[in-house]
């Protein structure tokens, strides 16, 4: 099942559009916990990066960050959690040289390393031009 059809994550939408960053958290936190099983690592790892930015826009920036690292843990080698913590890093952190740097660490294990797009991923060209897209704004 589609993860945007699944169960509190369209309740998650709604408290998210109202700035309800509590009960946002407590949707996806349910949905992980009642579907956990049904989901893939990349799945939790991008729910665990949206929890992370709402504890962000919550005024909690250690739990937000601790919440990146894991989201990057749990999906190892994912470079979606990676260019989704390299944005928290830079737009959010505002930690410029860490976003740089992960940006830049990632472009190149993605130039040794390339692959194809295939049905679960996108090409490491793909990432490339991503990665190199979100530092141009910030070089």
């Amino acid at each position: 099942m589609a993860l945007s059809k699944m169960p509190y994550y369209r309740e998650y939408g709604r408290h998210l559009v109202a700035e309800n960053y509590v009960l946002a958290i407590e949707c996806l936190q349910r949905l992980i916990e009642e579907n956990g099983a049904d989901l893939v690592e990349d799945e939790i790892s991008y729910i665990t990066s949206c929890i992370g930015r709402l504890f962000f826009l919550s005024g909690d920036r250690d739990k937000s960050l601790r919440l990146f690292i894991e989201s990057e843990e749990i999906a190892e080698g994912s470079y979606q959690a990676k260019y989704l913590f390299a944005q928290f890093l830079l737009n959010d952190l505002k930690d410029i040289p860490a976003g740089l740097k992960k940006c830049k660490d990632c472009i190149d294990a993605l130039r040794n390393s390339p692959f194809e797009e295939s049905d679960q991923d996108f090409s490491s060209q793909s990432y490339i031009k991503r990665f190199e897209e979100l530092a141009s704004n910030f070089s």
